[in-house]
Order: C-alpha cells, then structure tokens, then sequence
C-alpha cells in the first residue's frame, strides 16, 4: 500500500466499522424483546464500546498520518538540500563562487 493511499483506506475503514457497529447494534436492540430498563442499559454499554472503538481507530489513522508527514518533511528537506548544494556545485563551476 502506498503513502499516498493509506490515510483514505483507514479513514474509510474505520468510518465503515463504526457505521456498521451502529447499524448493528441498533438491529439487536430494536429486535429483541425485553425491557426498557434492560434496553437502556445495552444502550449504554454499545455506546462505551462504539466510543472506545472509535478512539482507537481515531488513534490508529493519526499515527498513520503523522508518520506519513514525518517520512514527507524528511523527503522533502532532503530534497531542498540536495537542491541547495547542486546550486552551490553549479555556481562554483561556472566560476561565480569562490571554491
């Protein structure tokens, strides 16, 4: 998997698996027969755990993105400096800067 594409791929994943547990929980809940203080209480606790899972994955898909910047400002600085002494190389070639 590339750079490029992986922060969409966790981002829709994660959307997707928190959809998904929403759609899911609520079909049990509404289907089944008990009472209302027992569905209140299923309520609750989907709701904790759809909230923990969304942390995680929230965790997971920012650690993702902040190594993607890292491995980009570091390409991208080592870029800029290679640029910056084949200027210097040129130059001194050309006679303009004292070598």
């Amino acid at each position: 998997m590339s750079h490029k594409h992986g922060v969409s791929f966790f981002t829709g994943l994660s959307i997707g698996g928190v959809i998904g547990a929403v759609i899911g929980a609520a079909s049990v809940l509404f289907l089944a027969q008990q009472s209302g203080k027992e569905t209140r209480r299923q309520i609750r606790d989907k709701g904790i755990e759809l909230k923990e899972k969304t942390e995680t994955a929230y965790a997971q898909v920012r650690e993702k993105f902040e190594t993607t910047v890292a491995g980009l400002k570091t390409r991208l600085g080592k870029g800029t400096r290679n640029l910056g002494e084949e200027a210097v190389l040129e130059k001194a070639a050309a006679g303009s800067v004292a070598a």
